[in-house]
């Protein structure tokens, strides 16, 4: 009797929409590379309502005055909890902390709601005139407050691209519903994201690598400032990508993809079934120890497990690309390229196995291998141009942090000075599970689980967590 592979069951629908009670319940959006200028005064700001002033730079000094308003706060700003000391904390949390206490002293309560529906360039609506208001765009003589005119399109583009949304100009029904969050709801969630970057043990003045999973990017920092950025593509929501951290070690040029027995049985062994030149078109080969096997000797429909594995040679349609990025970790998630460059231009990235494809890994290489190892970009480049499996082991590892974070500040580029905050999609539903524990521990809770959320997974966590253990060796 052969050996078969043993592999862990994968993992079932558990992310459905969640509907929660409470002030907690978020927007569905989609996921774009956000294109904004910086925050003025009269400009609109995050939650798409006109700035009283002047506004502070959240990335600035931390012990700098707090936000200026021309409102009365309701009530002192939070957060109240003891933090760590300013020096050393990431510029994220610190600008996070500085929109809570923003949006607790200077927004209003009563913004305008935009009715549901469907409005593009040319329609004339009541809808239209709220849309303005809440976008703080001014009737123009030529266009009354209820006709859907040419700048009313570029103030839904431009508040689309902010918030990772498809940046048609149209407000439909992503993007109505995002502009309708509530006040109560953008705290909610900014209170959460907070506290997860609180968890974290982030070295904000060192070298570090963050990805942002529900953004679809990756950025580089060094000495707390953002000195690389690019799209990634996460895992698909039954294969999620989870939080995590580790060392990066070494860098791999021109790997050999070894398939997980999974991913095998699930996606490559069904076109062998239709086609069994398959894989040796594709640069797959069968390894039974270090002895090759001819696929065509293979019985594939016996039915019975396989005592072999399955590498693919690398080349232009090698998965993992021309080199890989190892930080090991229980997961077996790493960094790599993609052949598949298309999927990097799409608003909503979730494509993978588990793993992140990063769009420009020649210059994630330069730039890791110039500061952990003082290499000039000439020497990685031949790496690349030579086609040949190679490594070279990092002289200081380097941190990598894969976060969830739904609420991010960006800060311009050429000026450092912030822009209003991203609230983007809960994309794994994991803001959602934790709103729902959290409405369990303070005995709110008078509901179900969300709908999303099965009932195994209220108790341990959506996928990516630290509940599915084995079932991702080695994912992509």
């Amino acid at each position: 009797m052969k050996q078969g592979f043993r592999h862990s069951k994968p993992a079932g629908s558990w992310f459905a929409r969640a509907i929660l009670l409470c002030a907690c319940s978020l927007p569905v959006v989609a996921m774009e590379r956000p294109s904004v200028a910086p925050l003025h005064a009269g400009a609109e700001d995050s939650m798409g309502v006109t700035s009283a002033g002047a506004v502070t730079n959240p990335f600035a000094n931390p012990a700098a005055p707090a936000l200026s308003s021309t409102r009365a706060p309701a009530k002192p700003a939070e957060p109240a909890e003891t933090v760590s000391p300013p020096e050393q904390r990431h510029p994220q949390l610190i600008a996070l902390e500085r929109e809570l206490a923003r949006l607790q002293a200077a927004l209003p309560s009563g913004l305008p709601v935009v009715p549901e529906g469907k409005y593009g360039l040319g329609d004339t609506n009541r809808a239209v005139a709220l849309l303005r208001a809440r976008l703080a765009v001014p009737a123009q003589m030529t266009a009354g407050a209820e006709r859907y005119s040419a700048d009313v399109v570029s103030a839904v583009r431009r508040y689309q691209r902010r918030h990772g949304l498809a940046a048609d100009g149209i407000a439909g029904r992503s993007t109505i519903a995002h502009l309708n969050t509530s006040v109560e709801q953008r705290l909610a969630q900014l209170r959460l994201n907070i506290d997860r970057w609180r968890a974290r043990d982030i070295d904000a003045a060192g070298n570090h690598i963050v990805v942002n999973i529900p953004e679809y990017k990756l950025r580089m920092y060094s000495g707390g400032v953002p000195i690389l950025e690019m799209p990634v593509v996460v895992g698909e929501r039954k294969h999620a990508t989870p939080e995590l951290a580790g060392l990066m070690r070494y860098v791999e040029f021109h790997p050999y993809w070894n398939v997980p027995p999974r991913i095998f049985t699930r996606k490559i062994l069904p076109k062998v079934l239709r086609d069994t030149d398959y894989l040796a078109r594709n640069g797959y080969e069968l390894l039974q120890g270090r002895t090759h096997l001819n696929p065509s000797e293979v019985d594939w429909n016996s039915g019975a497990g396989f005592d072999f594995r399955v590498r693919q040679r690398p080349g232009r349609s090698n998965a993992l690309g021309s080199v890989k990025f190892i930080f090991p970790n229980p997961r077996a998630i790493y960094l790599h390229d993609s052949p598949a460059k298309a999927q990097f231009a799409h608003t909503r990235r979730t494509y993978s196995s588990g793993c992140v494809r990063v769009s420009d890994p020649q210059a994630l290489a330069q730039e890791v291998l110039r500061l952990q190892n003082g290499l000039l970009a000439q020497d990685v480049e031949r790496r690349f141009a030579t086609g040949r499996t190679s490594r070279i082991d990092l002289d200081v590892q380097l941190p990598v942090h894969l976060v969830y974070q739904t609420a991010w500040v960006e800060r311009e580029a050429s000026s450092g000075e912030a822009q209003p905050v991203r609230y983007l999609d809960d994309v794994y539903g994991r803001d959602d599970l934790e709103s729902y524990r959290r409405q369990q521990e303070s005995g709110l809770l008078v509901s179900a689980a969300p709908s999303r959320l099965s009932r195994e997974e209220t108790r341990t966590g959506p996928a990516g967590s630290e509940a599915l253990g084995v079932g991702w060796q080695n994912a992509r």
